[in-house]
């Protein structure tokens, strides 16, 4: 008989393991990619080309390489500077005992979609029955944009980020109910956010994060006090704890070409499902499909 530990409920039950379960998903989900291989489009070629050197920097004992010397024909490139590094450096890692790259690529998704799922679950059983717990966890591995970021973007440093959310909302709930090592967790689960993907991290901060810590506010009722004071501290050490990455990142910002992000391609408002001028219905990409038939 196996206790659902994770949920703290004390339930026992004779069938699979949750922790099984969500792995067994996870390699569910992953069996296409792993079979027919990572696709190419997108960020498929950065994956690539950065993995194979990342990894190889780190055979030579360099384990967070920044400057990719291979790129560009060998005139180097600073990508790491300013790209998030967790998910290449836990390729690089799998690598190291002489895995190849594309199954490494597919190993290292499944690590981080199998851990979204027992973070999102640990998350949910602290108000939920273990069972929705579970079944919650499985369907936010499956969900479609999830999915979307690993089999349509070739986006696995964002699909990366899903894993760390959950992680962060539950050091929330332990800052508010004032439990062990909670402004810890929290500075930890945020600063693995911030290195797994800074769109992602941002759009959580300035959306869930700040919903969130006022759900929990008015929740907390008579532990108000301070609550505001310890979810900052939580979150200044994340930032202290990424510093390594953000900061070179922050402070080389005048040498990029930042202007370049300004455009029209990249405004939210040009990208609305049924008047955005890239969305589904827009004018752009329904002249370009139309064109397909002319």
């Amino acid at each position: 008989m196996i206790s659902d530990v994770t949920g703290g409920r004390g339930c026992r039950s004779h069938s699979l393991p949750p922790v099984a379960l969500i792995c067994a998903w996870a390699f569910v989900l992953m069996l296409p990619e792993m079979i027919a291989g990572p696709i190419y489009v997108e960020s498929g070629g950065y994956n690539l080309v950065w993995g194979e050197q990342i990894a190889a920097l780190m055979r030579q004992g360099e384990f967070y390489p920044r400057w990719l010397p291979e790129s560009w024909g060998g005139f180097g490139s600073p990508s790491f500077y300013f790209y998030a590094p967790l998910y290449f450096l836990t390729l690089g890692l799998v690598m190291l005992p002489g895995v190849k790259l594309l199954a490494a690529m597919s190993l290292a998704s499944l690590i981080f979609l199998g851990l979204s799922g027992l973070t999102m679950r640990a998350w949910l059983a602290g108000f939920a029955t273990p069972r929705v717990a579970l079944i919650g966890a499985l369907v936010y591995m499956a969900a479609p944009y999830h999915l979307h970021d690993i089999y349509a973007r070739a986006a696995l440093a964002e699909a990366s980020a899903f894993a760390m959310i959950p992680l962060v909302a539950l050091a929330m709930r332990r800052v508010a109910a004032r439990q062990s090592y909670g402004v810890a967790l929290l500075g930890l689960s945020y600063a693995l956010l911030i290195l797994a993907h800074v769109p992602v991290a941002l759009l959580a901060t300035v959306t869930l994060i700040q919903a969130y810590a006022g759900f929990l506010w008015i929740d907390a009722e008579a532990g108000r006090r301070g609550l505001a004071g310890r979810l900052l501290l939580g979150g200044v050490v994340g930032l202290g704890l990424s510093a390594v990455f953000l900061w070179p990142a922050l402070a080389l910002q005048p040498y990029i070409s930042v202007d370049k992000l300004f455009g029209p391609f990249f405004q939210p408002q040009n990208w609305l499902l049924l008047t955005g001028r890239y969305g589904l219905f827009g004018a752009t990409l329904l002249d370009r499909s139309l064109g397909g038939f002319a």
